[in-house]
């Protein structure tokens, strides 16, 4: 009998008889009336393969023409230009159907071409679907170009027959600090958050049983189990898992009994160091105080959370990202995976001079002194970057800019200046050598 070739895709975006779950945000984005989407997920978490079911969708439609857009790379407003044109020329024979020439778009200003593509769009009695994919993107474009963000703005909002789908992290909703003092809103002030989290349990199954192909796989339901409990139903996980645990000969799953039997690998204990550093300190205080009094209930833990600003958002955040379940006993970890890495996290070996080895998670003061100038460095840097772009908001009201933006300014200068000085206090004297290196437990 030959191998049957592994149906787990990890590695890129899925759509079609591929794609699964999502159902009730398809719907919306295509049935419902909202026209500016924000979908807010983690990386890997589905957003570029639920803009590509989108557009699949919509081009079997006769009420949407679709434009799949990356931005990744965009900087300022001629990166913006670029990308938008390699989006149109790889789309171009569907759009040549709505009697648009993509060809006669090059080089064309942006907003100009969009506002073209647009009307021959409703020339042929069809609403434009702009789907933004990497919208992180455009945290860049607000620092370096918001005459260009602004235009895109107005470009998302100034047509009722237009509908936006943005896709980014958590990291987007920074932009709103950007643009506070834009004449009108700010950015994503008519967005509607939508979350991208762990997959609905018909879904989840349907994933692991490929139900959607000529021949699914065969999984018993204790198999289904344990891959949702150690995934905490992410669907990039299930996937991996899933995609390890296939055996093509059979057409089936390696049987596991129990979770523990499936291994941290360095991929996983990547893939979970990074989605662990993509929280901001709160979030990771959060996180840390539910791992450490699991399960804990919702009173409890905001009792905990008292003096922490947002708690109860950065709670629903995480829950609704994937990062935390919520039960009947209360809030943990979502996922055994989640829960023994960072048991795993928890163990560090440092080499000391004469060779023996320590327990110890405490890093040495002349590690800890370096790591705050770089702290430092990285802080100047980026108030540096935020008074340049507050000077061009400036130069933007002319000879009355608002008194909060002067008072930000000012404000920003101060900064600048205390940073300045603490750096140069602790670079007075040249740092030491480093004395141990700071080795991390297998997590084979």
């Amino acid at each position: 009998m030959s191998s049957r070739p592994n149906p787990y895709i990890t590695g890129n975006w899925v759509s079609g008889s591929s794609f699964y779950g999502r159902e009730l945000l398809l719907n919306e984005i295509l049935q419902g009336s909202n026209n500016a989407i924000w979908v807010v997920g983690n990386s890997r978490s589905g957003k570029t393969s639920l803009l590509r079911q989108v557009e699949r969708l919509a081009n079997l439609s006769v009420r949407w023409a679709p434009l799949y857009w990356d931005l990744a790379g965009v900087e300022n407003g001629e990166t913006l230009s670029r990308e938008l044109q390699t989006a149109l020329e790889e789309q171009a024979e569907r759009f040549a159907l709505n009697d648009i020439d993509v060809g006669s778009l090059s080089g064309v200003d942006p907003f100009v071409a969009l506002r073209a593509v647009r009307q021959a769009i409703n020339d042929h009695y069809r609403r434009f679907l702009l789907l933004l994919d990497h919208g992180e993107a455009l945290l860049s474009l607000a620092d370096n170009d918001q005459p260009a963000l602004l235009q895109l703005h107005k470009f998302i909002l100034g047509d009722e027959q237009t509908r936006t789908i943005l896709t980014a992290g958590k990291s987007l909703s920074r932009i709103n600090t950007l643009t506070k003092y834009w004449p009108s809103t700010s950015f994503l002030h008519n967005f509607s958050a939508r979350y991208l989290g762990p997959l609905t349990p018909p879904a989840l199954k349907g994933l692991i049983h490929q139900e959607k192909l000529p021949r699914p796989v065969n999984v018993s339901d204790q198999q289904v189990r344990i891959i949702q409990q150690a995934s905490g139903s992410h669907p990039f996980l299930v996937q991996y898992l899933c995609q390890r645990l296939f055996r093509g000969e059979a057409g089936t799953l390696q049987p596991v009994q129990k979770e523990e039997e499936i291994r941290i690998d360095i991929f996983l204990a990547t893939y979970f160091e990074s989605h662990y550093k993509q929280l901001t300190s709160a979030e990771q205080e959060v996180f840390t105080l539910v791992y450490e009094n699991a399960p804990i209930q919702e009173s409890e833990l905001l009792s905990e959370l008292s003096d922490l600003p947002g708690a109860r958002w950065l709670l629903e955040s995480l829950h609704q990202l994937g990062y935390l379940q919520h039960t009947e006993d209360g809030f943990q970890i979502n996922g055994s995976l989640w829960r023994r890495w960072l048991s795993l996290r928890e163990s560090f070996q440092i080499d000391q001079q004469d060779g023996s080895k320590s327990n110890i998670s405490i890093v040495p003061f002349t590690v800890d002194r370096r790591q705050k100038v770089a702290i430092l460095r990285a802080q100047l840097q980026q108030a540096q970057k935020d008074l340049g772009r507050l000077e061009l908001q400036r130069a933007y009201f002319g000879l009355t800019p608002p008194l909060p933006l002067l008072n930000e300014i000012e404000e920003i200068e101060a900064k600048i200046s205390a940073l300045e000085e603490a750096l140069a206090q602790l670079t007075a004297v040249a740092l030491p050598g480093p004395t141990s290196t700071l080795k991390q437990v297998s997590m084979e």
